[in-house]
């Protein structure tokens, strides 16, 4: 099955991180029926949270993680 790349930035640091999607997956993304777990399973939590958020997995760490430690 063909791939689609995919790049993504995030938010608050601005790097890039390609992602090589089928376009059934991408279908699903767009369609919002299933849970992103279900859709990207192979991804790790961080890089589904720059799909859901726009913020990347080590910048989401730094903000909700650390923000009680003042």
């Amino acid at each position: 099955m063909e791939k689609v790349k995919i790049t993504k930035i995030c938010q608050c640091c601005d790097r890039s991180f390609d992602f090589f999607l089928t376009v059934e997956q991408i279908n699903k993304l767009y369609d919002g029926k299933l849970c992103i777990q279900q859709i990207l399973s192979d991804l790790s939590p961080g890089d589904r949270e720059l799909f859901i958020s726009g913020i990347c997995g080590e910048c989401f760490d730094k903000i909700f993680l650390d923000s009680g430690e003042e």
